[in-house]
């Protein structure tokens, strides 16, 4: 892909509603910000591809996750991920419905969370994070 916003090798979306995920997919074409999307509506299979991935490759990655989510919820997906020893960049987004503050402290307080945006996800929202957090790391 040749594409002057192009920050991420790989995206991974991963929320238990089908229709959510295809709608995210969207928005991650429509800003050509990666290489490649991986979609997962069960968490525990996203958990297995990003650990392998995470541990494999230098790869610069991009996770928008849900929290509400059957078989684990997203702070469960976020501590099984902080033991990992990230080889490349990974910037987590936590997108989610739940209006609940103790959940939107909880995520903003992990130190894999780089972000916190509430439903719907847009492209604004989308290019706004990629600029505000992107952009000031490297």
């Amino acid at each position: 892909m040749n594409n002057d916003n192009l920050t991420y090798d790989i995206v991974y979306i991963v929320d238990d509603d089908k229709v959510i995920n295809l709608t995210h997919l969207q928005i991650i074409k429509k800003t050509g910000i990666a290489n490649e999307t991986r979609v997962f509506s069960n968490p525990l299979k996203a958990l297995e591809d990003l650990t392998a991935e995470l541990k494999s490759s230098y790869k610069n990655i991009f996770v928008l996750l849900d929290i509400s989510m059957d078989q684990i919820n997203g702070f469960e997906l976020l501590d099984s991920l902080t033991y990992i020893n990230v080889k490349g960049i990974l910037d987590i987004v936590i997108v989610t419905s739940s209006l609940d503050y103790k959940n939107r402290q909880k995520g903003m307080e992990h130190p894999l969370v780089k972000g916190y945006i509430n439903k719907p996800l847009t492209k604004k929202h989308l290019l706004e994070f990629i600029h505000n957090y992107t952009l000031k790391s490297e």
